[in-house]
């Protein structure tokens, strides 16, 4: 069985490979997921200060979707 600490790394892969390519949105969904994975890996192991530490990110995570959807930030890192 695959671990979430796998699934976690792969969608951190493809969260970068996103970035890079230069689409935003796309990039902090995947992040959101690898960060879902890893809260999952935490409850598991009944790592506190890591479930409050990743549950921060994600929280972070959704605010810069949140502000990207409304336009607050850039959705595109591309120049026009």
């Amino acid at each position: 069985m695959i671990e979430p600490a796998t699934i976690g790394g792969i969608f951190l892969i493809l969260g970068a490979y996103f970035l890079n390519k230069g689409d935003l949105l796309k990039s902090v969904f995947l992040y959101f997921i690898a960060d879902c994975m890893w809260l999952v890996l935490a409850l598991k192991q009944e790592d506190y200060f890591g479930i409050f530490t990743v549950s921060v990110g994600m929280i972070f995570g959704l605010i810069v979707w949140w502000k990207s959807n409304k336009g607050i930030f850039v959705k595109d890192l591309h120049k026009n």
